[in-house]
């Protein structure tokens, strides 16, 4: 890899990514233009792929081999964790972006996050940038189904990004850590968990400065995945109320702990049905994890337990009677 340091280094964890990875590496090469090109490197971690992403991602590296360099991992059992781990080894810049394999840049959003990184970058730990919610195909959805951010801020600590961030944080391509506050974290409590980097932001941002971009820089692309089939995609958020119970040790303060695991519950209900509806059957699993989260709630008793162990028949016929009386 170029032994010079970089600003930025996009970096992209990808595994079997063939169908939408050309979109994402094409929506950064139109941005390097002659001033930008010598202070960004894109990164991209191949994680044992099956399918033609690497032939991909060779033939734009042979047309742009100072700004793209490809790791092979040949380890399947890495994941997505380790994935990003290496990505961060093996970066040269200040400042890693990580990019999912099927999300693209809006124009002019490297631009925009250099400058920043030139006026704040020595006081700041992360960057989150807003996005906006598109189909597979990348047409941008005409509502937003989370609360929006309206104002791009400085936050002096975590506490405070919690609040102004809206937990918006979860989305993989609208992190860009500091790499050297990255790479202090221990993340032996998070590996397995599927969420490092909402491990790697609680973390860093216990003693950091961050700054919130409410402009919208990321087109995330839904509908293109198969993570989270058959009703898993709720362990994968009880990982992430996992990672954020780790907060009360660490130097925030208890309401930030509170509205960051009662922002995931308020809605664990919904998952719950949903979770079932689309074909879960792991009911003995799914109590042992939502016990572990939400033991201290008096709702998850009363209301949470009866519904895991509904039958599923009976949530389908509430579903359509609830939609029928809202016709």
């Amino acid at each position: 890899m170029n032994s010079l340091n970089k600003i930025l280094t996009i970096g992209i964890p990808v595994y079997n990514g063939e169908r939408t990875i050309e979109d994402t590496i094409e929506s950064i090469l139109i941005q390097l233009d002659d001033n930008l090109k010598d202070k960004v490197e894109i990164l991209i971690s191949n994680n044992h792929s099956t399918d033609k992403t690497k032939e991909i991602v060779e033939k734009y590296k042979n047309k742009f081999p100072k700004n793209i360099y490809i790791y092979d991992n040949d380890t399947p059992e890495l994941e997505l964790d380790g994935n990003l781990i290496n990505l961060f080894k093996l970066s040269k810049g200040k400042f890693v972006w990580i990019m999912s394999d099927d999300d693209v840049f809006y124009p002019n959003s490297i631009e925009y996050i250099l400058a920043l990184i030139e006026k704040y970058g020595d006081d700041l730990g992360l960057i989150f940038v807003n996005y906006t919610e598109c189909d597979k195909y990348l047409n941008e959805n005409s509502f937003r189904e989370r609360e929006d951010i309206d104002i791009s801020c400085m936050c002096e600590n975590g506490d405070e990004f919690f609040i102004k961030s809206k937990v918006l944080f979860g989305l993989l391509s609208s992190l860009i850590f500091k790499r050297e506050k990255w790479n202090e974290v221990d993340f032996k409590k998070y590996i397995g968990l599927k969420s490092l980097h909402i491990g790697a932001l609680i973390e860093v941002l216990s003693n950091n400065k961050s700054y919130i971009v409410a402009d919208k820089l990321i087109k995330l692309r839904t509908g293109n995945t198969t993570w989270g089939d058959n009703g898993t995609f709720i362990f994968y958020m009880l990982n992430i109320v996992k990672i954020l119970q780790n907060i009360s040790r660490l130097n925030y303060k208890k309401s930030t702990y509170n509205y960051a695991i009662n922002h995931f519950y308020k809605e664990t209900y919904k998952l719950i049905i949903r979770a079932k509806i689309n074909g879960l059957s792991e009911t003995k699993k799914l109590l042992y994890e939502e016990v572990h989260c939400y033991r201290y709630k008096v709702r998850f008793w009363i209301l949470d337990v009866y519904l895991i162990f509904l039958p599923t028949f009976f949530l389908i016929f509430l579903k359509k009677m609830f939609y029928k009386g809202k016709k």
